[in-house]
């Protein structure tokens, strides 16, 4: 198998885990309102449709994002028990009116951009992310000089971000 269709899980209430061994995509909102689910590993390289996560409210801890990863748009809307985002420059996202794959999405607290050799934020990534009312702490690896477009396009994050030394190229 290396495809799940379109909400082939959706509103599964009983699974608490999946493995994507050779999974290359994710289709749109594949496990929508899967409350019990408690955790995912996400393949390199692998397309994440549009919702396929959406209102995961069991999937707890820290959210992985790998290198060379098409994230859609709200594929993690709604997944309030997350605490922290790791996701690797590599990786792409939504771009549904310059909005990205994190949205709503209460329980996180911390984000941290790994540089995969691009030097970029990729485009879209936090457009209209609602992370945590406390704030965000936003660690960026110090290789990264760019932000891609419309990166953090309406997103809540720190009041104060320094971006004056490290970057040298800002998107739309």
């Amino acid at each position: 198998v290396t495809s799940l269709p379109n909400r082939c899980f959706d509103g599964c209430k009983s699974l608490t885990s999946v493995s994507f061994p050779g999974i290359k995509t994710i289709g749109n909102y594949a496990f929508l309102n899967c409350s019990a689910l408690t955790g995912i590993s996400i393949p390199e390289g692998a397309k994440v449709g549009e919702g396929a996560f959406q209102y995961c409210t069991g999937l707890k801890g820290t959210l992985t994002i790998p290198n060379g990863a098409n994230i859609a748009y709200r594929a993690f809307d709604g997944c309030s028990g997350i605490t922290s985002i790791v996701l690797h420059s590599g990786m792409t996202s939504g771009d549904w009116n310059r909005n990205g794959c994190f949205m709503s999405m209460s329980g996180v607290n911390s984000v941290s951009i790994i540089d995969d050799g691009n030097h970029t934020i990729p485009a879209n990534v936090f457009g209209g992310a609602s992370f945590s009312k406390d704030g965000v702490s936003l660690n960026i690896d110090n290789t990264i000089t760019g932000i891609g477009d419309y990166a953090f396009n309406h997103a809540n994050f720190p009041t104060t971000l320094d971006l004056s030394s490290q970057f040298t190229s800002y998107g739309a």
